[in-house]
């Protein structure tokens, strides 16, 4: 039997080396400032904020550095009732559920809310946690063309009526081209044809609205989306997820979101930090004008060597590359260069990229560096 499995696993792994798409890990001292990460998520720079580190060194010494069981057993603390009720707030929301990773925020209440017999409209190029909660909910589903509007209403006009239930999904900031859902007009389409509305957040929240709370509160929108799901990875610089809706969407989560009920708690450390955080993203706009500051430095240097950009709606800049391997060759001439930036392919992906975010924390110099190794590139690639 276990000679079976390595001659599968070895088989399906030489596959993929020679398509080019074998992943490694991979970690760069980053701290030595000979290599610059370009390719992070960490928006705001505050996962190595001195006053979160102090926020999680004091939750820790009082809570524990673990919860020891799941929040409807013995996990559930102070901490993360706060930080519920400050992320409601935030949000706009009655109420608010803190998921462990936004992975398990989506497959766990996608598949709480939809069954055999619902129906799913999803944007194609959505994240694979929304494809991997609409299949664990064993509802029917149909992907629409990305951004397309009329794609989705003809999806949804052709076959809503066969259904109980539909919920139609979306990112708002989509993590691998960076562009923008028409939010307006999934709102229009979920009310015409009686839809849910859930919308993924996750590269939105903490940039856009003047608190930060995402695209949806900077178009005035809370009240017109019943199921938001955002991350605390990203611009929040900790870990963990939340959906927020009202009071009667998060009480039946409690009761049904697997992913909820039978993980242990988020770490109270994290919670302390995760409170601290929201708390400097509310009051230092600063970062925020930073960063977009840095994004249109980063799309313009790249727009004067001639790479083409996916799209330049957000702080996610994407340039196509022809092929997997290029790609993959370009990520190495720039880590040569002190640039570590990541080469996107296939399944992520339809096609490769160079996947390049900003962040509040680069500086001029920085960027002047990023600007030369692409620019060298450009040479090679030519």
């Amino acid at each position: 039997m276990s000679n079976s499995l390595n001659d599968f696993l070895n088989h399906k792994l030489e596959v993929l080396e020679k398509a080019d798409l074998k992943r490694e890990l991979q970690y760069y001292e980053i701290k030595n400032k000979k290599i610059i990460d370009f390719c992070s998520n960490d928006y705001l720079g505050l996962s190595q904020e001195k006053s979160l580190i102090e926020a999680a060194h004091q939750s820790a010494l009082e809570f524990g550095i673990g919860a020891g069981a799941s929040r409807l057993i013995s996990g559930n603390t102070r901490l993360h009732e706060e930080l519920e009720f400050q992320i409601a707030s935030f949000k706009g929301t009655q109420k608010a559920l803190i998921f462990n990773s936004g992975y398990d925020a989506n497959i766990g209440t996608i598949a709480a809310l939809m069954s055999k017999p619902d129906i799913i409209y999803s944007d194609e190029f959505n994240h694979s946690s929304i494809l991997s909660g609409i299949k664990l909910s064993g509802a029917d589903y149909y992907n629409y063309e990305h951004l397309c509007l009329k794609s989705a209403q003809e999806k949804i006009q052709s076959t809503r009526s066969q259904y109980r239930n539909a919920l139609l999904i979306s990112e708002s900031i989509f993590s691998m081209d960076g562009d923008m859902a028409d939010l307006k007009g999934l709102i229009n389409l979920a009310e015409k044809y009686n839809c849910w509305l859930m919308i993924d957040e996750a590269h939105s929240t903490g940039l856009f609205a003047e608190n930060g709370a995402g695209l949806i509160k900077s178009l005035g929108l809370e009240n017109c989306i019943p199921i938001q799901m955002g991350t605390c990875s990203k611009a929040f610089g900790c870990q963990g997820a939340y959906i927020a809706g009202n009071k009667l969407l998060i009480d039946f989560l409690i009761q049904r979101a697997k992913t909820f009920i039978y993980s242990t708690a988020l770490s109270p450390a994290i919670c302390g930090a995760l409170l601290q955080s929201l708390k400097l993203i509310q009051t230092q706009s600063w970062r925020r004008e930073k960063l977009f500051k840095n994004a249109d430095k980063i799309k313009e240097l790249c727009k004067k060597l001639d790479y083409e950009i996916i799209s330049e709606n957000s702080q996610i800049i994407c340039l196509k590359m022809t092929d997997n391997k290029t790609a993959l060759k370009a990520a190495e001439f720039l880590l040569n260069c002190g640039i570590f930036i990541q080469a996107i392919r296939p399944p992520t992906v339809k096609k490769a990229r160079l996947r390049i975010t900003s962040s509040a924390i680069y500086e001029n110099d920085q960027i002047n560096q990023l600007a030369n190794g692409l620019a060298d590139l450009r040479k090679v690639l030519k």
